[in-house]
């Protein structure tokens, strides 16, 4: 969901991956159809008419407030992942996991691109638990809320 720069990285990753069809929808019809062109994908105008979604990809800022129906998350159980994390609850995430649906937040998504990131640059593994303390201190600098919370799930990605 979302036709910007995440959403094009997004599509990118997806395609690498393997993933079957990649279905693109974005309020803006016509940023929809290029995207998914550029990726061999559709364009959707609406994702509630598609017969079955394994992944959704929110791609919009957090205060966009997008969300799915319960009915329809539930139905289908999607994996969720949503790159927001202001606010760290979004609409979406509280929706797929009232559905069930496994659900991956912004900033697990933000600190692994950062681990990719780093060892990219320096031809190196990423030192993970140094950017997990790095994050989690910026966190708490800019008051971001439920930093424990923050630091309980990156630390989990060290295992």
């Amino acid at each position: 969901v979302g036709a910007g720069g995440t959403a094009r990285a997004a599509c990118y990753a997806l395609q690498r991956m393997g993933v079957g069809t990649i279905h693109v929808s974005n309020r803006t019809a016509d940023k929809a159809s290029a995207l998914a062109a550029a990726f061999g994908g559709v364009a959707c105008a609406d994702p509630l008419a598609l017969p079955r979604l394994d992944l959704i990809v929110s791609c919009v800022p957090g205060a966009a407030n997008f969300t799915l129906p319960d009915a329809f998350l539930s139905s289908q159980l999607p994996v969720v992942l949503d790159a927001a994390y202001i606010p760290r609850e979004t609409p979406l995430l509280v929706s797929a996991r009232r559905a069930g649906c496994v659900t991956f937040e912004g900033v697990e998504m933000l600190f692994e691109q950062g681990c990719v990131q780093c060892s990219i640059w320096t031809n190196r593994s990423a030192p993970r638990k140094k950017i997990v303390q790095a994050l989690v201190t910026c966190l708490q600098q800019k008051n971001f809320g439920d930093v424990e919370s923050f630091n309980d799930i990156l630390e989990g990605r060290l295992q």
